[in-house]
């Protein structure tokens, strides 16, 4: 299967978020950064969530089920 590049393209914006929240909170007290702040927050959430529907698809595809306890 080809890799589906939407998702990608939203783990790269997610990655960018955490990165930008961090130099944010580096550069703490100015609140004309605090819109960016704002939007940064749900970038970690958004980036477990499309590392789920990754793994999902790959498990999908996968020929062989392997269940170890």
């Amino acid at each position: 299967m080809k890799r589906e590049n939407l998702i990608d393209v939203g783990k790269f914006i997610a990655i960018l978020g955490v990165i930008l929240n961090h130099v944010v909170a580096i550069l703490d007290g100015d609140r004309l950064l605090f819109p960016i702040m704002f939007f940064s927050f749900y970038s970690v959430s958004l980036f477990i969530l499309l590392a789920g529907v990754t793994s999902y698809i790959s498990f999908e595809n996968s020929n062989e089920v392997n269940f170890s306890i």
